[in-house]
């Protein structure tokens, strides 16, 4: 059996296991991330006051291990494919 015109199905296939190999942890990190910027966004636009405060932090150990891996592996992959 031939599989064409079935990319929409690899490219879900292929993204799912992305995200299951970037785990759990740090999806609830990326989801922490993201509500701390809509929040100062949102108080930004009640308000129309932009606060520079310093932000630190919101990125933990292990989500930067994995994301630094991640995108490394992504990275070697590329480079390797376009060598040959």
């Amino acid at each position: 059996m031939v599989m064409t015109n079935h990319n929409w199905l690899f490219i879900s296939v292929s993204f799912l296991i992305i995200l299951g190999g970037i785990g759990f942890p740090i999806l609830v990190n990326f989801k922490d991330i993201v509500l701390y910027h809509l929040r100062h966004f949102w108080k930004f636009v009640r308000t129309r006051k932009l606060e520079r405060h310093k932000v630190s932090h919101l990125y933990n150990l292990n989500t930067r291990i994995v994301l630094i891996m991640t995108f490394s592996a992504f990275g070697n992959r590329y480079i390797g494919d376009c060598r040959f």
